[in-house]
């Protein structure tokens, strides 16, 4: 309250003024009549003489907190060209991660592969192919007999077919005992860059491990050459591994399924006393799947055509 002499600021209900001592008394606003500054109400008229409560600070509307929908991006689909598939795997597989065909002999790994890879170059999007048991005229043979001109893509230097021996030179001389990760890393960056590639091809990604070595030294290997694809080449990764038959194993070394986006498991089952291709999506990351085995043929100039469930 202000002190009607000097007009000092004193606490609410003090008797006398802080700074000249003077009597303080408040006046109701209603019938003026003189009050002490303890009174609540005006001894003349009843009045109520508290101060008006001071009003509440407005406090701004909170902002809703994100969900987790719009705090992660999602990443684009990079479709497989397999019919029938791309509806299994909600569009295609994740961009510029790797991802595991596993399969015994004989089940259609690198026919997936070539697939993969001329999907792609009819999209514009251009491609690296690692063909490690096959020598590249063997690989466009082998497309020719599907009726896919390779050939064509390789001759525009859309799709690249590389040549590995390189890669081995120094392990055969015995100069090394293992290629070095960062040595196909960057050999393949160069590749990539060179034609601008989106998509990425290791078939089978097992030989890169040439040379002697214990199992947790092998299965390091591929862990980290897995993760340096991932991190640093901007690609949609397949690297195919062959498993032995008879067995439930998902990779020759055990390791690439649990560094790996993704799996997509082929092989041949006995269904109603005969012998069929089947697929299924054993593991894939951020896609919903079932885990029913799917009948695939392998079609002239079609390729691999997922049927129904099995």
């Amino acid at each position: 309250m202000k002190c009607p002499k000097c007009q000092a600021k004193n606490l609410e209900g003090a008797e006398l003024c802080r700074q000249c001592g003077a009597k303080l008394e408040k006046a109701c606003p209603n019938c003026g009549a003189t009050n002490l500054p303890q009174y609540r109400f005006c001894g003349t008229c009843g009045h109520n003489l508290a101060p008006a409560p001071e009003p509440m600070p407005t406090v701004a509307p909170q902002q809703p907190i994100p969900t987790a929908k719009e705090v992660v991006k999602m990443r684009p689909r990079v479709p497989t060209g397999i019919e029938g598939l791309d509806n299994l795997l909600s569009g295609g597989l994740q961009q510029n991660k790797v991802f595991l065909v596993s399969g015994e002999a004989g089940t259609g790994k690198t026919i997936f592969c070539m697939q993969y890879v001329l999907a792609g170059a009819n999209r514009g999007e251009n491609a690296v192919y690692v063909s490690i048991d096959e020598k590249p005229s063997h690989l466009m043979e082998d497309a020719q007999s599907l009726g896919w001109d390779l050939k064509k893509y390789v001759d525009e230097k859309r799709i690249t077919l590389l040549d590995v021996t390189p890669y081995f030179a120094d392990v055969r001389a015995g100069k090394e005992k293992a290629i070095d990760v960062r040595t196909v890393v960057t050999d393949l960056t160069k590749q990539i860059q060179r034609i601008k590639a989106q998509r990425l091809v290791i078939d089978p990604i097992a030989p890169l491990i040439f040379g002697e070595g214990s199992t947790v030294q092998v299965r390091e290997y591929i862990r980290s050459l897995i993760f340096s694809i991932a991190d640093n080449l901007e690609c949609t990764t397949l690297v195919t591994s062959g498993i032995p038959s008879g067995t439930s194993k998902l990779s020759q070394y055990e390791v690439e399924e649990f560094v790996v986006s993704g799996i997509i498991v082929l092989s041949v089952s006995s269904l109603q006393a005969r012998r069929v291709r089947t697929l299924y999506i054993r593991k894939m990351r951020g896609t919903p799947t079932d885990l029913n085995d799917h009948v695939f043929e392998i079609l002239p100039e079609r390729g691999i055509v997922v049927r129904e469930a099995a």
